[in-house]
């Protein structure tokens, strides 16, 4: 139901992947774009609202009930769950300013308001994952989507381990599992 100007829909369409029929539509904040279910099946999304008067939401639809139970009070722009924690960004395009979190979604509390922790800076955030085999976090960032841009390896200490050149705007991340 996102990303469609000025129309944006505003569901959530939940389907028996058995028979990829649609069983029925949830109802959340207009132009949701990002989503991603905890080890609980309960389900975070991120809604982009329309860019004015309605204003990006983080929330969680508890997959028992199929209902947006939770709308949090702090704006997620893209998020990744590995082990019951939720890390996420927000980079504000009018301040061009950056934060990265972490969040508990057990107890659904902010257990680390500054993430990175040895100081490195990222532009313009635009990608984020967790390596589940050993939950190190990587953060890409499109440095204003006009040049190549960078991914940046963090562990679970916020300290970097490396970083990397790649294209212009990296977004997405896929880890390979050895055999």
């Amino acid at each position: 139901g996102g990303l469609n100007y000025p129309n944006y829909g505003n569901t959530v369409t939940v389907f028996d992947l058995a028979s990829f029929t649609r069983i029925k539509d949830i109802p959340v904040v207009i132009n949701p774009t990002r989503m991603a279910a905890d080890s609980q099946g309960d389900v975070y999304l991120v809604s982009n609202g329309n860019y004015g008067s309605v204003p990006m939401t983080f929330q969680r639809i508890d997959s028992q009930t199929d209902e947006v139970v939770q709308t949090f009070d702090f704006a997620v722009t893209n998020f990744a769950i590995c082990n019951n924690l939720c890390y996420f960004y927000h980079y504000d395009y009018g301040t061009e300013q950056c934060s990265v979190k972490v969040m508990d979604v057990m107890t659904e509390q902010i257990v680390n308001e500054h993430f990175i922790a040895d100081g490195t800076d990222l532009r313009t955030p635009y990608g984020i994952a967790v390596n589940p085999e050993n939950g190190d976090v990587y953060l890409t960032d499109a440095y204003q989507y006009t040049t190549n841009g960078d991914v940046y390896c963090f562990g679970s200490n916020g300290q970097k381990k490396f970083q990397f050149e790649t294209g212009i705007c990296p977004n997405n991340i896929i880890f390979l599992k050895a055999n």
